[in-house]
């Protein structure tokens, strides 16, 4: 899962964007917000959103911080909109 998100990261040039549609970024808050309490982040310097909120900008070299994008996107799948579940899913390989 993890090196999944790394790849992504690689080819976004340090940069994760999930390019979801103006109505997910809803959950690409809340993907960051459970992301930075994961990584006990409260100052969200490790993990941000872009301007549009529409995805997530972390270093690429920040492990804890990718681990914890993954973690918090598997813990929200349940919960997820059926119509944006498969990209959140691309995104951790499932």
């Amino acid at each position: 899962m993890y090196a999944r998100l790394h790849e992504i990261l690689n080819l976004c040039f340090l940069k994760l964007d999930l390019d979801l549609l103006a109505d997910a970024q809803e959950w690409v808050e809340r993907i960051a917000n459970t992301a930075n309490v994961i990584c006990d982040d409260s100052d969200d310097n490790r993990i941000k959103l872009n301007e549009q909120h529409t995805g997530i900008i972390i270093e690429s070299t920040d492990a804890r911080a990718l681990g914890c994008i993954g973690c918090a996107i598997e813990s929200r799948l349940d919960t997820i909109p059926s119509k944006l579940k498969p990209t959140f899913q691309k995104i951790v390989g499932l």
